[in-house]
């Protein structure tokens, strides 16, 4: 039997609700074949509903421990861009060096590094453990202004340089942007590449925490940013520096980037294929808010059995006949609709999605209205999609 290697995944969380959802949503749906995860969160939240979604998601994951941290710096975005002091950027270098210690005393084999605002490839982990670097993190691309072009968070060498140059090389302006767009150009072809810097994304194997990387600031450089001291530091001990271009994250950097998560999903599909991924929403919305929206007059609306499959629509008509007077003794009328819908894991053969069911009606002549978490599988049988498992989280 293969020994499954141990992850530390880490991340000091100062996140929107709405940002850290994806975030969360997008690390439960992680392929995890080859390794078994524990998850360490630092909850640096101002806002409570921030902590209370952390602290609900423990659910979802196996090994999960929330650190609360007793600072009270105050992490400011403006829809623009992130406004970061001299303050934050260290706190954030403690908090980064308190989850490495963790890694190391625990013995874990690998320590993932992930800010709070990345969605990931489900198979992100799995294929940077199968790069066998010391450290590499996978790429993700950013318009650090809103009018600005998309840049990756790795670069080539001192605060932020994205282009090749020798010591004592002297190029124009023509020949900068030349090879800065080579970069970018080759960061855009699926691959392993080495850089100089790197951050937010980043898989470090035990012989780098061993060897001593951190976040600690060196004192006799003035970059800024304790990614940029931790990327020194890592190559002042022989260690190398990569980057993965197969799987891209997806990163929340304003609020208005929730509007193109959908896409991010569709692409998460073989061959990103928004055809089918259309195909499976209309069966996913068809099925559940068929099964959800019923009138005790009429009864439901839609064929809602058409798109369920095997032992699951068989308990989903068992309950339907089962509460059929109920329903027509408590003068029912309940509308259901699904919202927040998110791609979580596929392969060939099926998908998952997480949602939010909501529910609102007239029961026994009182309004109600009830939300509630939940997960379908989605299966392709004989070349259509049905729903094989439908789950209410909470």
């Amino acid at each position: 039997m293969v020994k499954l290697k141990k992850i530390l995944i880490g991340s000091p969380i100062h996140q929107k609700p709405q940002i850290l959802e994806q975030f969360l949503i997008s690390l439960s749906g992680l392929k995890k074949e080859t390794f078994e995860a524990s998850f360490l969160f630092i909850d640096d939240n101002c806002n409570k509903e921030s902590s209370e979604i952390l602290e609900r998601y423990k659910n979802s994951f196996t090994k999960m421990e929330i650190k609360k941290s007793s600072e009270t710096d105050i992490y400011y975005t403006d829809g623009s861009t992130h406004l970061w002091t001299e303050n934050l950027v260290w706190k954030v270098a403690g908090f980064k060096n308190y989850i490495i210690e963790q890694a190391l005393k625990d013995g874990y084999d690998y320590l993932f590094f992930i800010d709070s605002d990345i969605v990931l490839h489900p198979e992100t982990i799995e294929h940077l453990i199968q790069q066998d670097k010391d450290i590499i993190s996978e790429v993700f691309w950013t318009k650090w202004q809103p009018d600005s072009i998309e840049l990756p968070q790795v670069w080539i060498s001192d605060q932020y340089t994205l282009y090749k140059k020798d010591r004592n090389e002297n190029i124009d302006e023509m020949e900068i942007n030349k090879r800065i767009n080579d970069f970018i150009n080759q960061l855009r072809v699926p691959g392993v590449y080495e850089v100089g810097g790197l951050g937010a994304c980043t898989l470090i194997s035990k012989n780098a925490l061993v060897k001593g990387v951190n976040f600690s600031e060196i004192s006799n450089v003035s970059f800024w940013g304790e990614d940029r001291h931790f990327c020194i530091r890592a190559a002042a001990l022989g260690l190398k520096l990569y980057v993965d271009t197969y799987y891209p994250a997806f990163h929340i950097y304003r609020e208005t980037d929730l509007d193109r998560i959908q896409e991010f999903d569709k692409s998460l599909l073989p061959n990103g294929n928004e055809k089918e991924y259309n195909e499976l929403i209309y069966v996913l919305k068809e099925g559940i808010e068929g099964l959800g929206t019923y009138i005790y007059m009429t009864g439901y609306k839609k064929d809602w059995s058409k798109y369920f499959y095997g032992s699951l629509l068989n308990d989903l008509l068992k309950d339907v006949l089962e509460n059929q007077s109920r329903y027509e003794d408590a003068k029912l009328i309940v509308k259901a609709k699904i919202e927040e819908i998110n791609l979580k894991i596929d392969d060939d053969n099926s998908v998952t999605f997480q949602f939010i069911l909501i529910n609102e009606g007239i029961e026994k002549g009182k309004s109600f209205h009830e939300q509630m978490r939940c997960e379908a599988t989605l299966m392709k049988i004989n070349g259509t999609w049905f729903i094989t498992e439908f789950i209410v989280k909470e």
